[in-house]
């Protein structure tokens, strides 16, 4: 307690000792925070002790983690679902209706009494459905006299259904929704269609947007966006909740002062558990009841480390008109929260776009660095490529150098078998294709090969002082480069295995031949270019 005291003030100790010799309260801490509640106004903190007739000790708003699903308003384009009414047992007396009147009757007694003594205690109290106290010889035999409606009681449900009874008692229609019906029923041109919003149509009867949802998520909902959150609870039980529900929630200028300044407004009726605890935790007492909720800064010591802001019940109101509350929000609310609201919210989209900067200077990077990469295996693969490629014409080369080096081989040891020319036999003259003429008399013993032989060396000449024998060359099979044929009429004469020279007619009594397929002066002048 001497800490708290410490950490004030002159001019805050002596509200203190004011409000102290108002109220003889000796709840310093609880009396302190109302102070701070009210920026230090003596008689507002005292109205607010005296207005809630309940114990100074401020309530505790627990932190929940906020459902997803309850987030926002449903889809404009919803269609309206009425929910399915119970059919009403048919009115008369029989058997059951007698036997079980006296128990009724008595139930129904103790009941209204019950309701008498808590409404004048102003305690509020949970109101059963029908079809929780109804007390029949049906239900004692476990038989169902009609079926029973089963709702939903999850808080999204629950806050729906209010709503739609809210808009089918009011005649009203909720701002979100207007504005979907207005851009679905209104495509041609009127005066909303030319800008305007539904708030300023005179023809329109509005309700503020309400948070569907828990009142947990709405409170979560009001610390994560540093929003003021407004609270409307309400009674049937008490007989100024109908002119509310039509006064006060469609009064043109609470809806739009509601709306354009953002505020979340969550509202239920007492007989829910959700608007019950709600009001339990708000010390609600007389209805219907509006409170207003927001963060505010802590009240710490002279310490320089930030604090972070909490929430904290900015006002309670009971049984208030819309022109109080319009007058209370523009004239206390407002200019109180806006500037710290506005300081938060600028933070908190400061934070949003720092955010997603570094994000997109990730996602940069991370391209970058893909890009990179894709390069380096790019140029890689390239350098691969003309490595495999190098290689195979080096392995080419080696390959046609290795052909060359056997054909030579092969040439060398095929004329050096050549025999010499006979005296007699069959004399053929070969016209080579650069015009010389090469003549030579072979035996008809001899084969074509023989024949291919000697034009093979007018073509290939050979080195036939080279030093040293030469053998056949193992695994290799020459193929000859030309062919051989009779000019006219022109019979090609082919070398073919184990024929003599003797015994092709064209040759017989001695022929004039001419190279055909020679290509290697051809292959010459090409590469000389």
């Amino acid at each position: 307690m001497s800490e708290d005291l410490d950490d004030l003030t002159t001019s805050q100790r002596e509200a203190l000792g004011q409000l102290q010799a108002i109220t003889n309260g000796a709840d310093i801490p609880s009396e302190i925070a109302i102070l701070a509640s009210v920026n230090w106004d003596v008689q507002r903190a005292a109205e607010a002790i005296f207005d809630s007739q309940t114990s100074t000790t401020q309530p505790k708003l627990e932190q929940m983690q906020i459902d997803d699903s309850t987030q926002g308003l449903p889809p404009p384009n919803r269609t309206h679902v009425h929910t399915p009414i119970a059919p009403i047992a048919r009115i008369g007396l029989n058997l059951v209706s007698l036997a079980t009147f006296p128990i009724s009757l008595s139930f129904s007694v103790l009941s209204h009494l019950f309701h008498f003594i808590f409404r004048i205690l102003r305690i509020p109290l949970p109101r059963l459905s029908s079809t929780n106290i109804s007390f029949n010889l049906s239900t004692i035999l476990g038989r169902s006299s009609h079926p029973r409606t089963h709702h939903p009681n999850d808080p999204a449900s629950v806050a729906d259904r209010f709503v739609r009874e809210l808009e089918d008692e009011t005649g009203a229609m909720t701002v979100s929704r207007a504005r979907a019906s207005r851009r679905e029923d209104e495509p041609g041109p009127s005066i909303l269609a030319a800008g305007q919003d539904v708030l300023v149509d005179p023809k329109r009867k509005l309700l503020p947007d309400f948070w569907l949802g828990s009142y947990e998520s709405a409170l979560d909902a009001a610390k994560r966006e540093a929003r003021v959150l407004c609270v409307v609870l309400l009674s049937d039980e008490h007989d100024d909740t109908p002119g509310f529900r039509r006064n006060v929630l469609t009064d043109p200028e609470l809806v739009r002062v509601l709306t354009e300044n953002e505020f979340i407004v969550w509202a239920g009726e007492t007989r829910e558990s959700e608007a019950y605890q709600a009001s339990m935790k708000l010390t609600a007492t007389t209805y219907p009841f509006v409170a207003f909720i927001s963060l505010q800064p802590r009240v710490r010591s002279t310490s320089s480390a930030p604090s972070n802001p909490s929430l904290a019940i900015l006002s309670r109101h009971s049984g208030c008109t819309a022109e109080t509350l319009v007058t209370h929000i523009t004239e206390t609310i407002l200019p109180r929260m806006t500037p710290f609201l506005g300081r938060l919210q600028a933070q908190s989209r400061a934070r949003e776009t720092d955010r997603l900067l570094r994000l997109e200077q990730d996602n940069a990077f991370h391209a970058s660095e893909r890009a990179d990469a894709e390069r380096i295996l790019r140029r890689r693969a390239e350098e691969a490529e003309q490595i495999a490629r190098e290689e195979a014409m080096r392995r080419a080369e080696r390959e046609k150098k290795n052909q060359d080096e056997l054909k030579g081989r092969w040439r060398r040891w095929a004329h050096s078998r050549l025999s010499d020319e006979p005296s007699g036999g069959v004399r053929i003259g070969v016209k080579l294709p650069d015009g010389r003429r090469a003549i030579r008399r072979f035996d008809e013993s001899d084969s074509l090969e023989v024949l291919y032989t000697f034009v093979d060396g007018k073509l290939y000449p050979i080195d036939r002082d080279e030093p040293g024998e030469v053998s056949e060359p193992q695994d290799y099979v020459h193929e000859w480069e030309f062919k051989l044929a009779v000019a006219f009429p022109r019979t090609e004469v082919p070398c073919l295995p184990g024929r003599k020279v003797g015994d092709v007619d064209a040759l017989k009594g001695g022929a004039n031949l001419v190279v055909e397929g020679f290509a290697r002066g051809e292959e010459s002048d090409e590469s000389d270019e």
